[in-house]
């Protein structure tokens, strides 16, 4: 192992006990069929991720993230080897530096995929891919009320936890918006 990526895993910001994992697995739903869209794949290219797996250890994968029979993974080798596949079940986290701007994206396991937070606020919204440079609502596989529970992302449940807010529901009912009626709805609530 280099000593970056020595240093890498074991920095502060990777470093976990047994009482910070529990909260990931208690408050992430299973995604059964997760739906793969043209715009979120667009992001979805081949990185060094540093993976945080359920026993505490971490791994550095070159990879891009994988969908096969309705489940997520990482693989270094070969697609088709098994023996070198990474599943978000594994996993409690993975995470990777986007070397065009710095920034560190990270992505909390279930038991199907990894969820990348898109929009952070009062209403949170998540992608099963690293957020893409254009956000649109193909992207969005997931949402957040609070620190409730992360649901699927159903438009209906969306509408009636924004309800109270008119601004964002009139963004939310908008079509000429384009394809991204749903984050501007989200955006407009989560500035008030």
């Amino acid at each position: 192992m280099r000593k970056s990526t020595l240093f890498l895993l074991s920095s502060p910001a990777f470093m976990f006990t047994e009482a910070q994992q529990a909260p990931y697995k208690a408050s992430i739903p299973v995604f059964h069929m997760p739906v793969t869209t043209i715009n979120a794949a667009y992001s979805n290219y081949k990185t060094k991720y540093i993976v945080l797996k359920k026993d505490s250890t971490g791994i550095v994968v070159n990879s891009k993230i994988y969908l096969e029979r309705g489940v997520y993974y990482l693989s270094d080798k070969e697609k088709s080897d098994s023996d070198h596949r990474v599943y978000a079940n594994e996993t409690i986290k993975i995470s990777f530096q986007d070397q065009r701007n710095g920034q560190v994206f990270e992505g909390i396991a279930n038991d199907t995929c990894w969820l990348f937070k898109v929009i952070s606020g009062k209403i949170s919204l998540y992608s099963c891919y690293p957020p893409p440079d254009l956000l649109t609502n193909e992207c969005l596989d997931a949402f957040q009320v609070g620190e409730g529970p992360v649901q699927k992302f159903d438009p209906d449940k969306l509408r009636s936890s924004i309800q109270d807010n008119k601004k964002a529901i009139a963004s939310f009912d908008k079509k000429n918006l384009g394809k991204n009626n749903y984050l501007k709805a989200v955006e407009k609530y989560n500035k008030e």
